[in-house]
């Protein structure tokens, strides 16, 4: 394995580390200090991925290094995306639900962000939590497909 086989792994473990972070800890993304880490560091990932693949550093599929660079960049703005759209569609924030929440029932808060004692779960949580996890990963897959498609 030469030297660039490694900066690929560390660049692109970096980038998966990055926003596997930000998908684990969803719910601390309504702190804006968490955020905006969350940003900064999701945004650094992508500065490099537009620099590696303007100099197609690692010869991949065009596209591709920049695709893997963005995974956090793409979470953390459809994170905000939809965390706008629910807040003028209910006029609140919502909550992150989890397996074990139900409608009716007590939010459970995350490490930083804790949430209203009175406040109750809603299906509009529900739908929120499923569109800010899996819209995103449908997203960089269909890119995905869509790069090996266009690059044959």
């Amino acid at each position: 394995m030469d030297n660039l086989e490694i900066l690929k792994y560390i660049c692109f473990g970096i980038s998966f580390l990055v926003g596997g972070i930000i998908f684990s800890f969803q719910d601390d993304l309504m702190n804006p200090k968490i955020y905006s880490k969350a940003l900064f560091s999701s945004g650094i990932c992508f500065i490099i991925g537009v620099l590696l693949e303007l100099f197609n550093i690692f010869d991949l599929e065009n596209g591709m290094t920049l695709l893997v660079m963005s995974i956090g960049i793409i979470y953390v703005a459809y994170f905000k995306l939809f965390l706008n759209l629910f807040v003028k569609w209910k006029g609140m924030k919502p909550i992150i639900t989890s397996a074990s929440s139900m409608i009716g029932g007590r939010p459970i808060s995350g490490f930083t962000n804790k949430y209203d004692s009175k406040r109750r779960i809603t299906g509009a949580d529900f739908i929120f939590s499923f569109a800010q996890g899996l819209i995103p990963i449908f997203t960089i897959f269909g890119v995905m497909i869509l790069i090996i498609e266009l690059n044959r």
